[in-house]
């Protein structure tokens, strides 16, 4: 009993190590496109590491940038400037030929309208794509793509052409082409932007059953609904990567209530010790701790023997009066100005209340409405 607790222990150890390496580095990344009607930015100062064993989805309205972002990773398309890291490669060394080739073992891509050769049957898109990589010996190539095949329910398609095959099943189709070369990393964009609401949810499946696998899967999608299965999501806005602190706390609001804020909080930094804030009646309506530990500091609540309230990252700092707030570790805060700098009208503070304040709280509440 004892050595098999200790291998459970070993095991989520070793699982939880695997969490915290990183298996994508992209720093300062920057995209320009130089078209007849200017010089357009596609991304703006990108910094983002993704670490393995992590469904991650990227959301953004059209033209945002997250297509581009993809392409990026994927060594299709170049930044501008800075560096991109995949899998410990620094892909700007690397030529376009070597790119190609070590794409092909290293990188899965599932993209929206399939790409599966219409000349191929299903079975022979997977062999395709193996038989350029070599990934595995000739011999065990069928063995394999008809085992992804029946992974994905879809075995007895496996002699069918991809255009006499439901959206559905082409989408299974390239997914199982995608990982027919084991690739730690899989990038989608918009797998699902072709399909139904099932088929949708099918595909999510799919990919978390890869990322539990110890698979790394990053995908493109304008459905909120779908993004809620991810480990991690990043939402892009006119090139820029918006804080995942804010997205996370934001959510559920409405996109227009969401942009209104983005575009009107601001980031502070403070070193440890250092005062961040001292509450009192003024254009801050709350806080959110992007990095760092802060402490509150409440002269009623100290004089009472109440603990001192600690907040991490990513927790909530309500600004109420007579509370100081004082950097335990360096830190960054972003600000959120309050409803009559955001010019919110009564529904959308009703919303902000509803999505930020906790349940019952009605002190809190009544002050920020």
């Amino acid at each position: 009993m004892k050595n098999d607790s200790y291998t459970l222990l070993q095991e989520q150890l070793n699982h939880q190590d695997q969490k915290n390496k990183e298996i994508i580095r992209l720093s300062n990344i920057s995209k320009v496109f130089h078209t007849s009607f200017g010089d357009y930015p596609a991304l703006k100062s990108i910094d983002l590491t993704i670490a393995p064993g992590n469904l991650i989805c990227v959301l953004g309205k059209s033209g945002s940038g997250k297509s581009t972002l993809i392409n990026i990773m994927a060594g299709i398309d170049y930044p501008s400037s800075g560096s991109v890291f995949i899998n410990g490669v620094n892909l700007g060394k690397m030529s376009e030929g070597n790119i190609s080739v070590w794409r092909g073992k290293n990188l899965g891509i599932v993209f929206q309208f399939f790409q599966l050769l219409p000349s191929l049957s299903v079975l022979e898109n997977i062999l395709l794509a193996m038989d350029f990589c070599g990934t595995y010996p000739k011999s065990k190539r069928e063995e394999r793509a008809r085992s992804l095949l029946q992974d994905l329910d879809i075995e007895e398609l496996a002699d069918f052409l991809p255009n006499s095959l439901s959206t559905g099943h082409q989408q299974c189709a390239a997914i199982a082409r995608s990982i027919a070369n084991d690739p730690p990393i899989i990038l989608a964009d918009e797998p699902t932007g072709n399909l139904d609401s099932k088929t949708g949810e099918l595909v999510i499946h799919i990919f978390k059953k890869l990322v539990s696998q110890g698979k790394t899967v990053i995908m493109v999608t304008h459905d909120r609904n779908l993004a809620q299965n991810a480990d991690r999501i990043l939402v892009i806005k006119d090139g820029n990567l918006i804080k995942e602190t804010m997205s996370r706390n934001f959510f559920d609001l409405g996109e227009q209530l969401f942009s209104k804020i983005i575009e009107k909080s601001e980031v502070i930094q403070r070193k440890s010790g250092e005062l961040i804030f001292r509450s009192q009646p003024g254009t801050s309506w709350f806080g959110i701790v992007d990095k760092g530990t802060i402490e509150l500091k409440n002269d009623h609540i100290l004089r009472s023997n109440f603990p001192r309230m600690i907040l991490q990252t990513g927790e909530i700092m309500f600004l109420e009066n007579h509370s100081n707030y004082y950097a335990v570790s360096d830190c960054e805060i972003i600000l959120v100005p309050n409803a009559k700098v955001l010019q919110l009208s009564d529904s959308e503070i009703q919303e902000m209340v509803e999505v930020i304040y906790p349940k019952g709280d009605l002190e809190r509440i009544s002050n920020a409405t």
